[in-house]
Order: C-alpha cells, then structure tokens, then sequence
C-alpha cells in the first residue's frame, strides 16, 4: 500500500477521532484534485495510442469525483473508512448475485491478495486479475471488457 493509504487506514485503526483528524487534513488537497495530478496517478501506461482518450476522460472524471466527494464535508470518507476497519455483519459465502472482482497485482490501494481473498470467499465470484495494472490503469486499460463483463452478468 502507499504510504498515504498507509496512514490513512492506521488512523481509521486508531478511531474515529484520529481518522477525523487525518481526514480533515487531507480534504483541502482532495477538494482541489486537479486531472493532471490524476494523470500523474495513472502513470505513461495509460498514455498508449489505444487508450490516452480514456486515460484523459477518466482523470477528469476522477478529480471531479473527488473534488465533490468532500464538497459537503468528510462524513462519507469517513464511513467508509469505519466500515473497513469492522465487521461487515454478513458472510460473503451468503452472497448468491453475480459478483465481479477486476484485480490488478501492482494497485498500491488496496493489497492483492486482498482481491483474492474476496475470490476465495465469494461463491462463484468472477475473477480477473491483471499482473501489469494497478488500481488507476486497469479501469483505463480494461474498461470495455470491465462494461462488457458487467453487462453479461446483469442479463
């Protein structure tokens, strides 16, 4: 993991008052994410002839999630955060909808092997994993068979 996700989820472990903390810090560069810095993000990978259209669309989209994200305050970052530091309340193997898990092995967001674990856990989860792509290539990289694969479950 990066060492800001790192110190992200290590005040999220400490509570909710640290991660508050840490959250309120980092809202000022989030509410500010400008696409170059996304694109800095997704790296010269994303920038290949078949993709660099994407690549620019997504990381216009991506700043302007985050920038809205933390328009209205931190409260939802900071649930979120909560909830993956805690008991879910529910056993994957009880999941029965079709469920899709894009993986790739380099993403410094979230572990691999935490992708895989989901895949051990969810019954007939469809799984695909990418050895070269992290967690802002692949959606660029693979989007249409991410779109198609969705779509062929949804039917």
């Amino acid at each position: 993991m990066s060492d800001g996700n790192v110190a992200e989820f290590s005040a999220a472990m400490r509570g909710e008052a640290a991660l508050t903390a840490y959250l309120e810090k980092a809202a000022g560069r989030v509410g500010n994410l400008q696409k170059d810095a996304v694109m800095r993000w997704i790296g010269p990978a994303a920038f290949a002839p078949n993709t660099a259209s994407t690549a620019d669309q997504f990381a216009e989209f991506v700043a302007r999630s985050f920038r809205e994200s933390v328009s209205q305050g931190i409260g939802g970052w900071l649930d979120d955060d909560l909830a993956l530091t805690r008991d879910w309340r529910f056993d994957l193997a009880g999941i029965e909808r079709p469920v899709a898990i894009w993986h790739g092995r380099k993403d410094t967001l979230v572990p691999f092997s935490h992708g895989e674990w989901l895949a051990e856990h969810i019954p007939h989860a469809r799984t695909s994993f990418h050895e070269q792509d992290d967690h802002m290539t692949l959606p660029v990289a693979m989007l249409d068979q991410i779109v198609e694969d969705l779509v062929e479950m949804a039917l």
